[in-house]
């Protein structure tokens, strides 16, 4: 199998850099498997240019990958790029004063001592609850999510799902869900959990109006 390196570059984006036990590639039973707690990927090990090893207190993430009985679903990466298109990437915010700038959106200069924009707030002066959060251009409200089937998932997620499918030359996105979000394409397999599903739970102050088109496979 072609070794590429850009697998490699995909493993090192998801791991972490804040919990000890995952800030490494781990290697179990074939695949390499990264999470930066938010994703989990994983790829067989073939696929990739570098040599890793096991991590010893890597959690057991297999399991998440075993169950197969749940149907299949094709997503089209043009599709959901212009989806993703449509959205902009804000900041969500609380009614509270920034503790940094005290809600004036602006602090005193380290060096100078002028009135600079408060980094803490992007000089909105409200406590930032998201950084990078993309809403949807084109509802109503502030949508932070999308719709697939009956799970919802946040847009900015589906976004680096989007770059990865796209950095892998993949033209189709398989897709099912099983407790979790699993996208796979060319060998690569992302995790993801949903913030809403039908009947179960959710945040319905996310809920999505918008809707990716998927087929059954």
């Amino acid at each position: 199998m072609e070794k590429n390196y850009i697998y490699d570059l995909m493993l090192n984006h998801f791991v972490s850099n804040e919990r000890q036990n995952l800030r490494k590639v781990h290697v179990q039973n074939g695949y390499l498997y990264a999470s930066d707690g938010h994703f989990l990927i994983r790829i067989k090990q073939d696929k990739c240019a570098k040599q890793y090893a096991e991590v010893p207190d890597f959690p057991d993430t297999e399991k998440f990958f075993r169950n197969t009985t749940h149907k299949t679903y094709i997503i089209q990466t043009d599709d959901l790029v212009r989806l993703l298109a449509e959205v902009v990437w804000t900041r969500l915010t609380s009614g509270d004063d920034c503790k940094e700038c005290k809600g004036t959106g602006s602090i005193s200069c380290h060096y100078c001592s002028s009135k600079i924009e408060c980094n803490d707030c992007d000089g909105t002066g409200k406590t930032v609850l998201r950084s990078g959060v993309m809403t949807l251009l084109k509802s109503d409200d502030r949508t932070y999510s999308i719709r697939i089937n009956e799970c919802a998932y946040l847009a900015d997620h589906l976004y680096i799902i989007a770059l990865m499918a796209k950095l892998s030359k993949a033209d189709e996105i398989r897709y099912t869900y099983s407790e979790n979000g699993i996208f796979s394409f060319e060998g690569v397999e992302i995790l993801v959990n949903p913030v809403h599903v039908d009947g179960l739970y959710g945040n319905f102050s996310l809920m999505a109006k918008a809707r990716l088109k998927v087929e059954q496979l």
